[in-house]
């Protein structure tokens, strides 16, 4: 029994050896295992703008050029004006300035809804938002 069971213990080692080391095992794969798609851009940036603009509909999420367009949307509490947000992952590295977000806002008057400016409150705003997720998602990441 003891025989038999050092057998299959040593049998079960050299198959599951043989997985590991293909040049010793003659019906192996040459194709090695295809790696995750790498982003072009910071993935905690990236991350963390798909999660701050969840709350609006997006018309464009493009991850290789970095780009996150919502559609017109309306902010409660604002329900004459419409906004529309870009936002762009610049950099391969969590930096500050590797995020830029521009605010495109619309306001209706008369019956016709006219652009006006949207300011740069609420660009930083949505800036320092995505930044403060992404170092969350960083910080978080260290933890793993």
């Amino acid at each position: 029994m003891r025989k038999t069971l050092l057998t299959l213990l040593a049998a079960v080692m050299m198959t599951g050896g043989c997985s590991y080391f293909s040049w010793m095992n003659p019906w192996a794969d040459d194709k090695k295992p295809a790696a995750a798609e790498e982003l072009p851009v910071n993935e905690f940036l990236w991350r963390a703008a798909l999660e701050r603009m969840s709350f609006t509909p997006l018309k464009t999420e493009n991850p290789s050029k970095g780009l996150i367009v919502t559609d017109w949307f309306r902010m409660e509490g604002y329900p004459r004006e419409l906004f529309m947000v870009k936002v762009q992952v610049l950099t391969k590295e969590l930096r500050s300035n590797g995020i830029k977000v521009s605010v495109e806002k619309r306001v209706l008057k008369d019956g016709k809804w006219y652009d006006v400016e949207a300011g740069s409150r609420l660009q930083s705003a949505m800036e320092d938002r995505i930044l403060l997720k992404a170092r969350e998602l960083y910080r978080a990441s260290l933890y793993k």
